[in-house]
């Protein structure tokens, strides 16, 4: 069910410059003009996944799960637990099973390695980009 919409404006507690105000101000003056607006991701959060208490417990979860898996040491422990089952998948692959092996590969290997991988690899090239950024 939706919330209904408000005209009020929330109180949002953001740091924003004189040049900002100022632009802001114009832009209030001048109704039919664009009007820029800082938007924060604090701001933005509510509205994307709630701002009840469950909302805030899905955020903060994902959040950890996200940080916990897009790690390297992830990545080493998901290669273990692949490879647990590899002779099974070998022996079935030798005796003719093809696509026991191929689903072994595609399954228990790439998804399950890749994503902590890939997860490390978005976070280097986050950080990279952020400080040419700066």
């Amino acid at each position: 069910m939706e919330q209904p919409k408000t005209t009020e404006h929330r109180a949002e507690r953001r740091i924003s410059s004189k040049e900002h105000r100022a632009a802001y101000q114009a832009a209030k003056d001048a109704p039919a003009e664009h009007k820029p607006r800082l938007i924060t991701s604090r701001s933005v959060a509510p509205e994307v996944h709630g701002a009840g208490p469950v909302g805030r417990f899905n955020s903060s979860l994902a959040v950890l799960i996200t940080k916990a898996v897009g790690t390297m040491w992830a990545a080493y422990l998901f290669v273990l637990i692949a490879v647990v089952s590899l002779p099974q998948a070998f022996m079935a692959f030798i005796r003719g099973d093809t696509v026991v092996g191929i689903t072994w590969l595609s399954q228990s290997f790439l998804q399950l390695v890749l994503l902590p991988i890939i997860i490390v690899g978005q976070n280097v090239i986050s950080a990279s980009q952020d400080a040419r950024a700066e």
